[in-house]
């Protein structure tokens, strides 16, 4: 049904494990990282410029030959092809320089990619880092809040482990063929994986109001609808549940008021939360900034105020699982503290 197109497997979260940094720590470690990306960024930009320079006087010399030995054969010897021979000898290089004078930005997106990015995870909290990588959709599945798609595109991946819970958390498009005007999804997944069972039945907790209309009674059949007694949430948040009792309890007033800090992070984005398979909660924030790709060559480094952002919007996702032992059931043991 649907097509992954990534490089990498998903990442292994067991390994890393994540130790959330004060702010103070935080913003030398970030310092010290745009200070490095300052630098590979004016040398990539000096080489980008020399190259150019180079690539034109000696493109513009070689179509200046080619040209005039087309003249030469076409207007003096009459013979056509040998000249358009000339012609295009002097036009294939001017394409080729254009390849090189373009390699000091290729450079610059891979630093970006391989050595920034990694440095920013690992500040982060010791997260791992993967540029093409995410949620395995077979595991997204089940959370019955993905909306129809053919083509799932993952990238910039953020993994590790915090208090026993893996999270994987990662930029992700999706895309339908009978959709021509854009992706039907394109924003942020977050898969949060509990050691053992901790909650009952299937509960989707959602602020996008269209796919409620899209999937209430139908993918949603076997859900009741739970009624949110505080008027303001119930404005924001739909709740549905096949287990009610456990429902009630998942989408408390402090969880809910939780998703609702964690979406206007993300601009007040529209979010829904699964819980599911007794583990697992999943979590979809439509959010069309691209979050981590590279600056301009030809402006500084302003990743600060990002890597700020995204340091507090990880240690809300984070605090989702400091809640967890309000979703634990009564009888079962406590391993999530």
């Amino acid at each position: 049904m649907e097509e992954v197109k990534k490089t990498d497997s998903e990442p292994d979260a067991e390994n890393e494990t994540i130790e959330p940094t004060d702010t103070a720590h935080f913003s030398a470690d970030i310092k010290r990282l745009i200070d490095q990306a300052e630098d590979a960024r004016l040398n990539c930009m000096k080489q980008y410029e020399s190259r150019s320079h180079m690539a034109f006087s000696l493109g513009l010399l070689c179509v200046i030959l080619g040209s005039c030995a087309f003249g030469w054969f076409f207007f003096y010897k009459f013979q056509f092809l040998p000249g358009l021979l000339f012609l295009a000898l002097g036009i294939v290089p001017y394409f080729l320089l254009s390849q090189f004078k373009m390699k000091p930005l290729q450079e610059y997106e891979l630093q970006h990619k391989n050595v920034f990015m990694p440095k920013l995870a690992k500040a982060l909290g010791g997260l791992k880092y993967r540029p093409k990588s995410g949620i395995k959709a077979k595991m997204m599945g089940p959370a019955k809040i993905l909306p129809a798609f053919d083509q799932y595109i993952a990238e910039d991946c953020f993994a590790g482990t915090y208090k026993e819970i893996k999270m994987i958390l990662s930029e992700a498009r999706l895309s339908h063929s009978k959709r021509k005007d854009g992706y039907v999804f394109d924003g942020i997944f977050v898969l949060l994986e509990l050691p053992a069972d901790r909650f009952k039945g299937h509960t989707i907790i959602t602020a996008d109001h269209q796919a409620t209309k899209q999937w209430k009674g139908k993918r949603w059949k076997d859900l009741q609808q739970i009624t949110i007694n505080n008027q303001k949430l119930a404005s924001t948040f739909e709740v549905f549940s096949d287990a009610p009792q456990e429902g009630e309890s998942l989408a408390s007033d402090e969880i809910l008021e939780h998703f609702a800090e964690l979406s206007v992070e993300f601009d007040k984005a529209p979010l829904s939360v699964s819980f599911y398979r007794g583990k697992y909660i999943f979590i979809m924030i439509p959010y069309e900034v691209d979050m981590f790709e590279t600056s301009n060559l030809y402006l500084p480094v302003t990743t600060s105020v990002q890597a700020q952002r995204c340091k507090k919007e990880i240690e809300q996702i984070l605090s989702i699982i400091d809640l967890l032992s309000l979703y634990k059931p009564k009888d079962s043991p406590d391993k999530a503290t």
